[in-house]
């Protein structure tokens, strides 16, 4: 391989989709997170039944409802990345719009965290499907 052929092969743009769907599905997997945090804390279904479900990690029933919203939002996270990597890999996603999924995904998230904004939600989301 000559000096030629090796800038020809390093200015060769590669396809960015699998980058895209690792990006959007951690800030996925961030916003089901939070939702489902506030979704247990609303729900007393849940909250009474929290230590009998938590059995992951085992043997760690104490830590009540953190494993549930824990494994929901690795799963969604996982569940995110393979379908979109799938469905993007060989394709060539521009970065920009994906940039402002992510952050608005992240904004989401936090904003999650504040109770005039998560309560309602979560509430809805409670109400929805009828876990009261």
């Amino acid at each position: 391989m000559n000096q030629q052929e090796a800038e020809t092969d390093l200015l060769t743009p590669i396809p960015l989709g699998a980058t895209a769907a690792a990006i959007v599905s951690a800030a996925l997997g961030c916003l089901t997170l939070s939702t489902t945090y506030r979704t247990i804390a609303q729900s007393q279904l849940l909250s009474g039944k929290k230590i009998e479900i938590a059995v992951w990690p085992p043997y760690q029933s104490w830590v009540g409802s953190y494993p549930i919203h824990q494994l929901v939002g690795f799963s969604v996270w996982l569940g995110t990345w393979l379908l979109l990597y799938l469905a993007w890999r060989q394709r060539d996603v521009s970065l920009r719009p994906t940039i402002a999924v992510f952050f608005g995904l992240l904004f989401l998230a936090t904003a999650m965290a504040w109770r005039p904004i998560g309560e309602p939600i979560s509430h809805a989301i409670v109400q929805a499907l009828a876990i009261r």
